[in-house]
């Protein structure tokens, strides 16, 4: 009986190292198709250096496969259609294998992919086992997802590294570059390339010559070294970044009447920002635009349950004064627990607190603006998941979109 189990169990072992042999087989065969392959990965701005590079490239001739993963997962085909991908259960790092052989059946020679997994194990396997890329960009290093990529920058930049391939060249804005990937970079035998600053703004604009919110100098650099680094020229490619489509959840504004008084409100939507710095980035852009001096002025914060250390780095930003600018904070989404929380940081930095107890986008206009029968300006933080989607959605329907 012994036997035949050692046997049996043998017999297993080699039929799965048999079928994972082929896997890597096939799967190598596959990468072998398609010659220039780029990885994204970073904290934020992933999706559009990834939208902007696939343009660039787009442009000069090749035919590239775009995909993105940041408020929806979205394949951007070689001839630029957009295809959402339609996922049976939660995001898996497997995908990979799908988008090459996607690339494959499709003919193209090029795939830029954003780099999804945020467990630094999964990143690995993403970027070193299956996407291999020979150009990788990094756009930057903040403090997100605590409780799986670390509590600390320095963990968090040890995490990112982990996407790095031996032998690949990785670009970082030089103003980004961490210790820690140049270390790992240096380990692996990868070329570490700082995108040095450029005077003045960088920028594409769209076809009517109007600056586009969701264009950030920072994501325009570091798409220009890639798209530089594969052969095409500068001309190009900001020609062609200026017909790139946002992100769905991109940073917008629109002009809205709302409420019984239908007074003009000016509605930001900075909701897949989701952490404080990341946002702090967007704010500052609004206070050089003058945006932020219309009163009165509403933040409206959107929360999730599943997000809780997001929460507390909310509430933590509040307590130091985030929100000082604001007349009025509106919290959506916040359990029992997390109120309490909210109503003690209101009290100790002086924020005037309304808590939001509705998902339906017309209610939650409605209960805010009627607040000031003035009109005013609404700025969407905190996750676009739930009612931050509701809102963009509402805005989209019953406002004008200026930007």
């Amino acid at each position: 009986m012994t036997i035949r189990i050692l046997a049996v169990t043998a017999a297993c072992l080699a039929a799965l190292s048999a079928f994972l042999a082929g896997e890597m087989f096939f799967l190598e065969k596959k990468r072998r198709r398609i010659p220039l392959r780029i990885g994204v990965t970073g904290t934020r701005g992933k999706s559009s250096v990834a939208r902007l590079t696939a343009a660039a490239l787009r442009a000069s001739g090749r035919s590239v496969l775009a995909k993105t993963t940041g408020s929806s997962p979205i394949l951007i085909h070689p001839d630029g259609s957009e295809h959402e991908i339609r996922r049976q259960g939660p995001p898996r790092v497997l995908e990979g294998k799908t988008l090459l052989k996607t690339a494959c059946r499709l003919g193209a020679d090029t795939v830029v992919s954003e780099l999804m997994s945020i467990n630094p194990e999964c990143l690995a396997v993403e970027s070193c086992r299956l996407l291999k890329p020979s150009l990788l960009a990094v756009t930057n290093v903040r403090i997100d997802h605590r409780d799986v990529m670390g509590r600390s920058r320095e963990d968090i930049a040890r995490g990112l590294a982990e996407s790095v391939l031996p032998g690949s060249t990785i670009f970082m804005l030089e103003e980004n570059v961490h210790p820690a990937v140049a270390e790992k970079a240096g380990k692996v035998g990868a070329v570490l390339v700082p995108v040095p600053r450029r005077n003045g703004r960088l920028r594409s604009v769209s076809r009517s010559g109007s600056r586009r919110p969701w264009d950030f100098d920072e994501n325009t650099r570091l798409a220009l070294a890639l798209a530089s680094a594969c052969g095409v020229d500068e001309k190009t490619a900001l020609a062609a970044f200026s017909s790139v489509r946002p992100d769905p959840g991109a940073f917008r504004l629109w002009r809205i009447r709302a409420g019984e008084s239908r007074r003009l409100w000016r509605c930001a939507a900075a909701f897949a920002a989701n952490e404080p710095e990341s946002t702090s980035v967007l704010l500052d852009r609004l206070r050089k635009d003058g945006l932020l001096k219309k009163a009165p002025r509403v933040a409206l914060l959107n929360l999730r349950d599943d997000r809780p250390d997001r929460t507390l780095q909310w509430a933590a930003a509040a307590g130091r004064g985030y929100f000082r600018e604001f007349d009025l904070l509106s919290v959506a989404g916040a359990s029992r627990a997390a109120a309490r929380l909210w109503k003690r940081e209101a009290v100790r930095s002086g924020l005037s607190l309304f808590l939001i107890h509705t998902n339906d986008p017309a209610a939650v206009m409605n209960t805010v603006v009627e607040r000031y029968r003035t009109g005013g300006f609404l700025f969407g933080a905190g996750n676009i998941g739930g009612l931050g989607r509701a809102l963009i959605g509402h805005w989209e329907r019953h406002g004008e979109c200026c930007g």
